[in-house]
């Protein structure tokens, strides 16, 4: 179970994509740590501030249930073609966690 859920996790790590607001690709720090049995926090960096995290193609519910965002202001936000974080409200952010 533990080698399938890594394995998943780097299929969606390798399918996201950050973006600043001109949809270029961004350099960004990302750290993931495993801090419990069932449980991981990620953690990232922008090299620029950004307004949202696409995380590319939806995975039915499994984001919505499973996915918790830290950081205040930001949320998850399921989209008819994928799935994006975002900070809402035109706020800019260098740095989220979840």
């Amino acid at each position: 179970m533990r080698r399938l859920c890594l394995v998943l996790l780097g299929i969606l790590l390798l399918a996201s994509e950050v973006r600043a607001e001109t949809a270029t690709p961004l350099l960004v720090h990302f750290k993931l740590t495993h801090i419990a049995p069932d449980e991981w926090r990620a953690d990232y960096v922008f090299a620029k501030p950004v307004v949202s995290i696409d995380l590319g193609p939806g995975v039915g519910e499994y984001r919505k249930r499973s996915w918790h965002v830290l950081t205040p202001g930001m949320q998850l936000t399921a989209l008819p073609d994928r799935d994006v974080i975002g900070a809402g409200a035109g706020r800019f952010l260098s740095s989220a966690s979840g």
